[in-house]
């Protein structure tokens, strides 16, 4: 036990200048050199929860981001590690769909700056919470898959689409490279079987299988859009959840808000453009559909449309065993890195999501007589002004790689690596925070426990370690105080108490 507390000091000493943000989100053997951070981080993610049953009492403003797993496995009944639940308890009339909507690229400044008025009106008519301790870098994909585990990226692996290892790049859920811990989806199979019902869809391959079941099943689709074949697939390969975004849409009714503000929404199909007009003063913005990033844009929206619309029409959630809907935007938040968060066209794309994502949380909510659901807003884009910044690291002379900025990967064959760091942190100036890694590694093995072994599903936090320490030595300070006190009485001299024979005692009478 002194061991461990000593080492738990060392970390917490030599690691005193690594935020918890990215504590938590460090794995031994995948996390960068160095990561840059903003020197103002937005704190603006949210849950709403959507649906009739659920409760207004003892709401808190915020939860952790991994609580929200607890939320929706208690919706259906299933174990959880900690009590979140806000559902009425009613064992026997549980809701039958389970739908979660995620959008990245947008949190409350958002909504607020930019004035997103429906977006306003949804998340305040409904209990909503705010969502902390994110971790760093906010990769979109780490911090769903950290959703929908209840776990960190310290535990569960993933630190986002693709990482460095080894000197070789390797990318989320291809060649085994998966989560290590079970997601919502893998309790359901596990706890209804394989009747249970589950498809994920998301713009990201790798997003849509952090979603679905490990184990493939026929009632388990995962479904992603191919920006080469301009259309949905489905990993089940099930012509049923397959959309190409050539067909045509009645998507009138999610532009619906936007035509009342004056506002126009159309694809011409001989120009291949998405064009829209957000209100009547607005400019004009086309989005060009031949473009990977313009083109998920308009996918995903369409799509959750017509999936809402292919579940109705195939009565696929017409059973009695609970089914469970993914639905993970990317487009937003492609658009603000493509194009900037103050441009024009991720204005215009922010105003889309604020006409459709009510119009598509209505949809999903009437595919099942009792259904329960989460918005989750995952937050403002980072501000990080890449192109200024790699021109400083140019600069520099180092031999860095700068692929997955803003995690930045030192040289296999650096020897020091924390002057190499240093060197780029002075490099960079104090406009944002150059945080080092190295000094996780040299307790990766012992304490903080960051490995991604499927036997590894727990880690030792900056806070935890914290409680250790103050629990320990307050133990071992009353352990003393109390053997102190038993060795004392234990060592006591007998003899007559001075105050009870303080009088002198009579003589006692002599014998006659």
């Amino acid at each position: 036990m002194m061991l461990l507390a000593a080492m738990g000091f060392g970390l917490l000493c030599h690691g005193a200048a690594v935020p918890p943000q990215v504590h938590n989100g460090f794995v031994s053997g995948r996390s960068a050199d160095a990561i840059i951070m903003p020197s103002e981080l937005s704190d603006d993610a949210s849950i709403t929860l959507l649906g009739e049953d659920i409760s207004l009492e003892n709401v808190p403003k915020s939860i952790a981001l991994r609580d929200v797993r607890d939320i929706m496995s208690q919706s259906l009944g299933l174990p959880v590690s900690q009590e979140k639940s806000f559902i009425r308890e009613d064992v026997f009339d549980r809701p039958s769909l389970e739908y979660l909507i995620i959008v990245h690229g947008m949190g409350a400044d958002t909504v607020s700056q930019l004035d997103l008025a429906n977006m306003k009106a949804l998340t305040s008519k409904n209990p909503t919470m705010g969502l902390r301790d994110q971790t760093y870098p906010r990769d979109p994909l780490a911090l769903s898959v950290t959703l929908t585990t209840g776990q960190y990226p310290s535990v569960h692996g993933i630190v986002g689409e693709s990482w460095r290892a080894d000197g070789q790049m390797e990318a989320a859920y291809s060649n085994g490279k998966h989560s290590d811990v079970g997601n919502v989806a893998d309790m359901m199979t596990q706890f209804f079987g394989t009747k249970s019902l589950t498809v994920s869809a998301s713009g990201s391959l790798a997003e849509s299988k952090a979603h679905a079941p490990h184990s493939k099943s026929a009632n388990s689709h995962a479904c992603s859009f191919n920006t080469e074949l301009k259309k949905f697939v489905s990993e089940s390969r099930s012509p049923s959840f397959e959309w190409s975004l050539e067909a045509k849409v009645d998507a009138d009714e999610l532009w619906n808000l936007i035509k009342l503000a004056g506002g126009r929404v159309e694809i011409q199909e001989d120009r291949n453009l998405l064009v829209v007009q957000a209100h009547s003063s607005a400019s004009t913005i086309n989005f060009d559909l031949n473009d990977s990033v313009d083109s998920t844009l308009a996918a995903e929206i369409l799509y959750a449309k017509v999936l809402a619309e292919k579940l109705s029409a195939n009565e696929l959630l017409q059973d009695d065993t609970p089914d469970s809907i993914f639905l993970s935007f990317r487009g937003l938040e492609a658009i603000a890195g493509k194009y900037g968060r103050k441009s024009e066209q991720y204005n215009a794309a922010a105003q889309l999501y604020d006409s459709a994502i009510p119009v598509i949380a209505s949809l999903y909510s009437k595919l099942a007589s009792k259904s329960v659901g989460q918005l989750v807003l995952m937050g403002s884009p980072v501000t990080l002004d890449k192109e200024i910044l790699m021109a400083q690291i140019k600069h520099l002379s180092l031999s860095l790689d700068t692929r997955f900025f803003p995690s930045i990967y030192f040289s296999e064959s650096d020897s020091n690596p924390a002057q190499t760091c240093q060197v780029l942190e002075t490099g960079l100036g104090t406009s944002v925070k150059t945080v080092c890694s190295h000094p996780l590694y040299d307790y990766d093995e012992t304490v903080f426990l960051a490995s991604h072994s499927s036997s590894t599903n727990s880690t030792v936090t900056e806070v935890e370690l914290k409680k250790f320490q103050i629990v320990l030595w307050l133990s071992l300070a009353l352990a003393f105080s109390l053997l102190a006190g038993i060795c004392s009485f234990c060592c006591m001299e007998y003899e007559r108490d001075t105050l009870l024979f303080s009088k002198r005692r009579l003589k006692e009478p002599s014998a006659q």
